[in-house]
């Protein structure tokens, strides 16, 4: 399954994206985006739990990725061995958060905020995880 978001504010508003948001002045990307997650999913999982399970860092970065202007994006993929999929809820920039299928996934391109069903894809490509 795949953790993602129902955006609250535009751009976006009621779309499902990634969890995410940005990083501050003072923090490692790797804290950003664990921080990021906690606040827009409320995820239960211990950060030490987080850390293990992390498999990658890749940068987004095309000139054209957001209607926003440039953002260059840092996306961590967790890999999360649990028989359960760990409790979460929506808070901070996110209506809801959900754990979604990867068929369900895969089917609803349109309902996915700018590129990041591109993202997603491209780490379900790259680790194999299509036919999980």
């Amino acid at each position: 399954s795949l953790l993602l978001i129902q955006r609250k504010h535009f751009p976006g508003e009621g779309l499902k994206a990634m969890p995410g948001g940005f990083i501050e002045p003072d923090e490692k990307i790797i804290y950003g985006i664990i921080r990021e997650l906690y606040e827009e999913t409320q995820i239960d999982v211990p950060k030490d739990e987080l850390l293990s399970s992390l498999q990658e860092v890749k940068v987004f970065d095309d000139p054209k990725r957001s209607t926003r202007g440039r953002i260059i994006t840092h996306v961590g993929l967790f890999i999360i061995d649990r028989p359960n999929a760990p409790f979460v809820k929506g808070g901070d920039d996110a209506e809801s958060a959900s754990w979604v299928s990867i068929s369900d996934f895969l089917n609803q391109s349109e309902q996915i905020f700018s590129d990041h069903y591109q993202i997603i894809s491209w780490f379900l490509r790259n680790y194999n995880l299509l036919d999980n």
